[in-house]
This record gives C-alpha cells, sequence and structure tokens, in this order.
C-alpha cells in the first residue's frame, strides 16, 4: 500500500502490524497496513470516497473482502498499546473498529440508495446479525476444501 492516497496525505489513519513492519516504504508488499476504521474521521472520508464513486460510475455492488485474524489481531493489539492508560485499553480499538465497519457499510448505503454491500465470510466468522442485515454474503466460506470445518460452517450457517 506504500504510495497511495490514503497513506501520504493521512498517515495518521493508518494502523500497521508490528509483525510485518520494518519501516520499508519502498518495496510493495513489505509493511502490512491499513485504514484505521476505529478513526471516524477515516470512516467519514471513506464514506464519501466511495459512496462518491459509486453514484459518480453508477455501481451497486460495493465487494467488501475482510482480511483475517492474523490482519487485524496484531494491528488492534498495536494501537491499544498505545492508548493511555497503558495497559487499560485492551480491546477498545477491536470494539471501535468494528464500529466504524458498520457505519461506513451504514454510511455507503446511504450515499448510493439500493447499494448492496457483498461481504466476505471469513470462513463463517465475519457472519453475524449485524453484518447480514446490512448486506448480502453470497459465499459462507472462502475455504473451498471439503473437510469437517467447512461442513460445520455450513451446518451453522444454515441454521441462523
Amino acid at each position: 500500500m506504500q504510495g497511495n492516497y490514503a497513506n501520504t496525505t493521512h498517515p495518521e489513519w493508518m494502523i500497521r502490524s508490528p509483525e510485518n513492519w520494518n519501516n520499508d516504504t519502498q518495496t510493495p508488499g513489505r509493511n502490512m497496513y491499513g485504514l484505521d476504521l476505529s478513526d471516524p474521521k477515516c470512516v467519514d472520508w471513506l464514506v464519501d470516497w466511495v459512496g462518491d464513486t459509486m453514484v459518480e460510475f453508477n455501481y451497486d455492488v460495493f465487494r467488501h473482502e475482510m482480511g483475517m485474524d492474523y490482519a487485524h489481531v496484531p494491528m488492534w493489539s498495536w494501537k491499544d498499546s498505545t492508548l493511555q492508560p497503558s495497559g487499560l485499553r485492551k480491546g477498545i480499538t477491536e470494539v471501535k473498529y468494528i464500529e466504524g465497519l458498520l457505519n461506513f457499510w451504514d454510511g455507503v448505503r446511504a450515499a448510493k440508495p439500493g447499494a448492496v454491500v457483498d461481504g466476505c465470510s471469513g470462513g463463517g466468522r465475519n457472519i453475524d446479525l449485524e453484518t447480514i442485515s446490512r448486506g448480502i454474503w453470497k459465499w459462507r466460506s472462502d475455504f473451498r476444501e471439503c473437510d469437517a470445518s467447512f461442513f460445520d460452517v455450513q451446518c451453522c450457517v444454515s441454521l441462523i
């Protein structure tokens, strides 16, 4: 993501993964970071940008490919460790991030009436009442291997 608009104009909106961070800003893929949806200003900007783009190009479906735990959890933990009072804010970034994500989806749907959020199920972990009330999840899992975990996901989702 080095050199894109968001991280060059608003580096304060970037949340990084300390396990994949070496301050190499030249080599693509050397640093893992993403937009910090726990920041309401970042969410507002993202809603405006995605909403305006959807209106300008008249498209109705926004595909949101979600990261997995290996990406988000270290980033949330890193940001929690930078907050004061030290050690007392564990988990707050995750709560605010999910709140920001839901606000983003609501904002996109408000900016483009009739728009659909097509979400990634993250192996079945991203399917809950809040997410399915805001979009469609056509594929329950990115795991295409038919092993026991896949069937567990299929079984549990069918009960919803």
